[in-house]
């Protein structure tokens, strides 16, 4: 019967060890496991911080740059145009000609300063024994008026087929052309890399420019020269059928109807690529 004790004692006592024993590791266990989910823990934490503050710096840099360009622009023009969700604003790196695209209305407006410049003397003509001295000052001075205007003209024209060239090749982020389908002939041509150059000019050298002369504020006297290209009636359509697989391929992916999307992107951004 003591036998049977003892074994019985000496079973129980293994028992609780063991049963201590896995208490212990257990325990051991669960602490390293919590201790791993802390460091995880502050690992995701600085991670986040981190994250937060180079997101912080970008946006300060961000808001910083755009205020520096504003003021660049206003050093020399006569107001501040930036991109929008419905237009597109691009300006040349000399900040002497920019590019505004309205998507919404279909207008493509070029903007181009000129200095005012009226130092360039030129010869007189007129029979001067004919003419008093007054009389000679008065015909010179209309004379470099009219050539210094007509140098301005031409050269106020050239820019603005530069620009109209350049803004209607410019690729938007999907590698077309901003202005893809967007612009015709007055034949009613697309166009295209063959016959643009053709276009710019005819554009450009056919239509009365809009004139205003303004005082910048780094103290110079510019004429602004405005000239605007309208896109053709049916231009929204044509930007709709640029996203049209896309469109379909997402709405199918998410359940939703097509025409719903459609209308979301032609209420924010008129369809701007």
């Amino acid at each position: 019967m003591n036998y049977f004790i003892y074994k019985n004692n000496i079973i129980l006592i293994l028992f609780l060890f063991q049963l201590l024993s896995g208490q212990s590791e257990y325990e051991k266990w669960l602490k390293d496991q919590q201790q791993e989910m802390a460091q995880v823990i502050e690992e995701e934490n600085n991670y986040m911080a981190s994250v937060t503050n180079e997101f912080e710096q970008y946006k300060n840099e961000q808001e910083r740059l755009y205020k520096q360009f504003k003021e660049e622009v206003e050093k020399k023009w006569d107001s501040f145009r930036f991109s929008s969700p419905t237009e597109y604003v691009d300006y040349d790196n000399d900040l002497s000609a920019r590019a505004a695209i309205d998507f919404e209305n279909g207008v493509v407006e070029i903007e181009v300063l000129i200095e005012e410049d009226s130092s360039e003397p030129i010869e007189v003509k007129e029979d001067k024994a004919e003419l008093n001295k007054q009389d000679q000052q008065s015909v010179s001075s209309r004379q470099n008026q009219k050539t210094v205007k007509a140098k301005q003209d031409e050269k106020a024209k050239i820019k603005l087929q530069e620009k109209l060239k350049q803004i209607s090749t410019k690729l938007a982020s999907d590698k077309k052309p901003i202005l893809k389908d967007q612009l015709q002939t007055k034949s009613g041509k697309k166009v295209t890399q063959k016959n643009i150059a053709n276009f710019v000019k005819t554009t450009i050298q056919s239509q009365k420019l809009q004139l205003r002369k303004i005082k910048s504020k780094d103290g110079k006297t510019r004429i602004k020269y405005t000239a605007k290209v309208y896109m053709p009636p049916d231009h929204l359509d044509k930007r709709a059928e640029r996203f049209k697989s896309e469109v379909i391929k997402q709405s199918k992916r998410f359940e939703i109807d097509p025409a719903i999307a459609f209308a979301i992107m032609h209420t924010e951004s008129s369809f701007n690529p």
